[in-house]
């Protein structure tokens, strides 16, 4: 992105490669160059409906990959019958994924940044159509090896489609559609996991498992063609100034600031700081708890049948809400009483399952679908408010540190529910977990300080025609704190 302390000539250089004005115009290489003079305007707010394909398309493959990746939690039985695995090997499936989303953020990021979403996204639906493929190896207990490696090459693009969804949000979508788009990805990608949890419930024996599989990995080829064919690399004209201003030029542009130097500018914001903290626990704790829930409610005496009804219907109601606070304008004061709401819900989840109250599946049932329901919703608002406090830090950097503070937590909350740590019983304590996250971070919320510098930059830009001149001074004073509050 911009530099806070760059030169007046080098945004404007930025800005008139990001508008798609040619730099030969200022190549002095031949006076047929020199006599030429640049366009003087440029012209944001055009919105083109391929953005709906991209955003649909995108989100389709990542909820492929969540819904691979909770493959085998949800058939713990088939599991257990087909590969001789119990609890211990589906807790370590689960967490793959978080072990594995550490050393590739970097990779990611740095991919998205730099040779931009069309090729980063080709490059990693391959990897997911491989690791997808190589699970139909895996016949008994023998070949479950091929799983593990499946799996392990399924979780390698998880970073891109939890980090990529507010680049992409930026990149195609207006200033009011910035917080519905993502809202959309991230809701979509998670229902790969609520579809899971549906078509477990018709998975009794290996043979449909290994069924299961081969339709995975097809879609996952089918997807791929689709990217290679229809997904571009950015609109014809941006948006809106912060999507002209998304850095996916080549590596060697002189404006471009380090993947490095943007992760230390983002973490020496307090706020930023501090909703890392907040949303990173709270949805990692979150994320482990779903993909656990088998391990953790079976003990309690729940079948199959009833977790996957459970899941399922956590998953659907958090979509659901969503859609009541897709145009929030204050999103602080939304995710406090998300919060709120969300500590109330699986307080009351932990005294039911632990029969400290009259207890009922239809009051299990409830309780968890309200906790995920509101939990749910804060996830894409966060990922916004995120981006909004560390601007002009790009949105790969800003939500990769985010999303990586959720997969550590994961890996803490599973370790704990694993019982590997010494506590027993382990559902009633990852219970225990969410809930003193939940109250943490209802605390902190109310000592945040949000500061919307993107779009106060965009709403000053406005719509229509700009000259390069006055959007490099707008960019200027919105990084400065110039513009009006």
């Amino acid at each position: 992105m911009v530099s806070l302390n760059g030169e007046q000539s080098e945004n404007t250089g930025l800005l008139r490669r990001e508008f798609g004005i040619n730099e030969q115009y200022y190549d002095a290489r031949t006076s047929q160059e020199k006599n030429k003079e640049p366009p003087q305007d440029v012209v944001l707010g055009t919105l083109y409906y391929t953005r709906f394909w991209v955003m649909l398309l995108f989100s389709v493959i990542g909820s492929l990959q969540s819904m691979i990746w909770i493959t085998y939690s949800n058939l713990t039985k088939v599991s257990l019958e087909v590969y001789g695995i119990g609890d211990d090997w589906i807790l370590i499936l689960v967490a793959l994924a978080a072990f594995i989303y550490i050393p590739v953020l970097p990779v990611s990021t740095w991919m998205i940044d730099r040779l931009g979403l069309r090729w980063s996204v080709l490059a990693f639906t391959t990897i997911q159509l491989v690791g997808s493929g190589v699970r139909i190896f895996a016949v008994d207990g023998s070949t479950f090896w091929w799983v593990v490696l499946g799996l392990s090459l399924n979780a390698i693009p998880g970073p891109i489609w939890m980090a990529g969804t507010t680049r992409l949000s930026n990149l195609w979508f207006g200033q009011k559609e910035r917080t519905a788009a993502t809202f959309f990805q991230v809701c979509f990608i998670n229902s790969g996991v609520a579809l899971s949890f549906i078509v477990s419930m018709f998975i009794t024996n290996g043979h449909r498992l290994q069924m299961l599989v081969i339709i995975q990995t097809a879609v996952c080829a089918v997807a791929l063609v689709l990217v290679l064919i229809s997904f571009p690399t950015k609109p014809p004209t941006p948006p809106t100034l912060a999507s002209a201003l998304v850095a996916t030029h080549e590596s060697g542009a002189p404006t471009k600031i380090s993947m490095w130097a943007d992760t230390w500018k983002s973490l020496q914001i307090p706020s930023f700081l501090m909703i890392n903290i907040i949303i990173g626990v709270t949805q990692g704790f979150l994320s482990g708890w779903n993909g656990a829930l088998g391990t953790s409610l079976g003990p309690l005496g729940y079948d199959n049948d009833q977790i996957a009804i459970v899941g399922a219907s956590c998953s659907a109601a958090g979509i659901l809400a969503g859609v009541a606070i897709l145009w929030v304008t204050n999103i602080k004061n939304v995710l406090i009483v998300l919060f709120i709401g969300a500590t109330i819900s699986f307080v009351w989840f932990q005294f039911v399952v632990t029969r400290m109250v009259y207890s009922t599946y239809a009051m299990v049932l409830v309780s968890s679908i309200l906790g995920n329901m509101f939990m749910m919703a804060t996830c894409p608002l966060s990922y916004e408010l995120a981006v909004e406090i560390a601007y002009p830090v790009s949105e790969p950097v800003s939500t990769g540190i985010l999303t990586l503070t959720m997969n550590i937590a994961a890996l803490v909350f599973l370790g704990v529910g694993s019982g590997k740590l010494g506590f027993k019983p382990e559902g009633v304590t990852m219970n225990w977990c969410i809930i003193a996250s939940l109250g943490l971070a209802t605390f902190l919320m109310f000592f945040m300080k949000a500061n919307y510098k993107r779009t106060k930059m965009d709403e000053t830009a406005g719509t229509g025609k700009i000259s390069v001149k006055r959007a490099s001074k707008i960019c200027h004073e919105s990084l400065d704190g110039h513009l009006p509050q």
